[in-house]
């Protein structure tokens, strides 16, 4: 990705952090009624 090999936790704790801004978003997309 960024020329660096991650390990295995690594890459886990940014899948997990990605996963929860996803989440938020997705979440304030809803209530904000963007997406029909």
């Amino acid at each position: 990705m960024i020329g660096s090999v991650k390990t295995f936790p690594e890459i886990l704790s940014v899948v997990q952090t990605f996963c929860l801004f996803f989440q938020r978003f997705f979440s304030a997309t809803k209530e904000n009624d963007w997406i029909s």
